[in-house]
């Protein structure tokens, strides 16, 4: 039975990656962190720890438009200022 939660979890972290993959795609190319930080952590707060990890680890997953994007998420993680907030937000699982 715990294979099937865990499978069931993982589908579920999966599922919410791919919707936050989307919403960081939509997002507007910019090099400026003050602008985009706050958008990103917007889109981050309240997201699982397992969706992070997957977005993290495996950007490749979420397609060409989300790749364009990650060097935006991947530059508030590595703030000191946003990358505190990002952690703080996500909903630990």
């Amino acid at each position: 039975m715990k294979t099937f939660t865990k499978t069931k979890a993982r589908k579920s972290a999966l599922g919410e990656a791919h919707e936050v993959a989307r919403k960081l795609a939509a997002l507007d190319k910019c090099e400026d962190i003050a602008v985009f930080g706050p958008r990103v952590l917007d889109i981050m707060r309240g997201v699982s720890s397992s969706a992070w990890v997957m977005l993290d680890e495996k950007p490749g997953l979420f397609g060409r438009d989300f790749n364009d994007r990650f060097f935006m998420l991947r530059r508030v993680r590595n703030n000191a200022e946003y990358g505190r907030q990002l952690f703080d937000g996500l909903k630990r699982d």
